[in-house]
Formats: structure tokens, C-alpha cells, sequence
């Protein structure tokens, strides 16, 4: 477990369930930048940056998942993405960083 998996909360969600939450139809939601996003994103991803992410749950609930899987760079904004939409009764779980989640998603 690494410094912001602690942080975080990511020690409580195994990676195994990203995977199994990405095969049932979680919308992966990217909420770094535009520049981060068109410089390599996860396939299939949206991209609503953290900044402006109030002003898109409309759009987010107008997907109809089950559950939003958010990612960042490193974990942080993604996390406090996940506060925002689930205090908006959106299910969403952090799913850390870009890197680590694309690998997992593989």
C-alpha cells in the first residue's frame, strides 16, 4: 500500500474490483485537465476535469451506470472527485492514479 492509498482509502477497494466494475459497465471518468487527458487517458474514459466537475452531474447521471470509477494522476483530485459526486448521490469510487488504474484495467 502506498502513501495515498493511505491517504486515500484506496487499501479498501482490492484492485480486483476495479477490474470487475470496469467489465460490468462503470463509466471511467478521467478529472485531470484537457492537456492530461489528450496526453494519454484510459480507453473508453470521459474527461471532466475536478475544477468543473459540480457543473456535470447532470451529464455524469445521464451515462446510467451503476458506478463512475475516477482517476487522476496521482489520486488526490480523483478523491476529491469522489466525495463531490457521491455527496451527490453518484456511486463512485477512487481509482487512483492514471498509471496504476490503466495497468490494472488491462
Amino acid at each position: 500500500m502506498g502513501f495515498f492509498d493511505f491517504l486515500f482509502g484506496k487499501k479498501d477497494k482490492p484492485t480486483a474490483d476495479f477490474k470487475q466494475l470496469a467489465q460490468d459497465g462503470a463509466l471511467i471518468l478521467d478529472v485531470r485537465t484537457k492537456e492530461e487527458y489528450d496526453a494519454g487517458h484510459i480507453d473508453g474514459a470521459i474527461n471532466i476535469p475536478v475544477q468543473v466537475i459540480e457543473n456535470h452531474l447532470d451529464e455524469i447521471r445521464n451515462y446510467n451506470k451503476k458506478m463512475v470509477i475516477a482517476y487522476c494522476r496521482s489520486g488526490r483530485r480523483s478523491g476529491n472527485a469522489t466525495k463531490i459526486l457521491n455527496k451527490a448521490n453518484i456511486k463512485t469510487v477512487n481509482g487512483g492514479g492514471f498509471l496504476a488504474l490503466k495497468e490494472i484495467l488491462a
